[in-house]
């Protein structure tokens, strides 16, 4: 009966939400404080009242620290959020996983980027870029703050 309740409640949800709508696209973020770090991200989410967005995204990283060996791939996953809180300036924040490190000793690190961004919309194209800063920054992780990304969304 809960997860009936659970389905019902979240049905309502998406049909009142008149101007609610899914989006896809992603971002594309490069780093050269210590090195080189790049990331590509697809991503997919729900726009609830052009206010308020949440989705889910993967990614894929590469990244040469200064004196280092090897260069480092990793991969991941995160949830994110994004709140308009003037015409196109938002908050945003994420919880992500990442599996990083040299093939033989791999580990996953948590980050939890908080920060802003604008954007710009063209009918139901968005671009947007933005800048946070990771508030867990792991000792062993790729990543620099701040961390800048950029990226295009398709609402549909």
């Amino acid at each position: 009966m809960k997860k009936t309740s659970f389905f019902l409640l979240l049905s309502l949800l998406l049909i009142n939400s008149l101007n609610a709508q899914f989006f896809t696209g992603g971002n594309f973020s490069i780093n050269y404080a210590n090195g080189i770090f790049v990331e590509a991200a697809p991503e997919i989410g729900y726009r609830f009242i052009e206010k308020i967005d949440v989705g889910t995204s993967p990614f894929l990283s590469y990244s040469k620290i200064n004196g280092a060996p090897k260069a480092v791939y990793s991969y991941g996953g995160r949830v994110f959020t994004r709140v308009t809180v003037a015409n196109g300036v938002y908050a945003t924040g994420s919880f992500e996983a990442m599996n990083s490190g040299f093939s033989d000793s791999r580990q996953w690190i948590y980050a939890l980027p908080v920060g802003g961004g604008v954007r710009y919309s063209f009918g139901q194209i968005t671009f947007y870029s933005e800048i946070m800063y990771d508030v867990l920054l792991d000792k062993d992780s790729p990543r620099e703050n701040p961390v800048v990304r950029g990226g295009v969304n398709y609402s549909f």
